[in-house]
């Protein structure tokens, strides 16, 4: 694999990890809000993925954004 294709997959990478860093922030407001009185709650949209699988998500990346270095080193 090339340095280019390598970079290029740890921008994508990290770009995916930066939506599932928003995710995870949307869903912490999201359960924030529930525990508000419900006179006081903001209608927010439930969230679509589980807390669980986005930290799933999360440590898959985390792992995969280590992996061009490791790759660059080998190389």
């Amino acid at each position: 694999m090339t340095t280019t294709a390598i970079q290029a997959r740890h921008a994508h990478n990290l770009l995916r990890l930066a939506r599932v860093n928003a995710a995870l922030s949307t869903r912490d407001e999201y359960e924030a809000n529930q525990l508000l009185p419900p006179d006081q709650r903001r209608p927010l949209p439930r969230p679509k993925l589980t807390r669980g699988g986005l930290k799933e998500l999360h440590l898959m990346l985390v792992q995969r954004i280590g992996e061009p270095e490791e790759l660059v080193e080998r190389g």
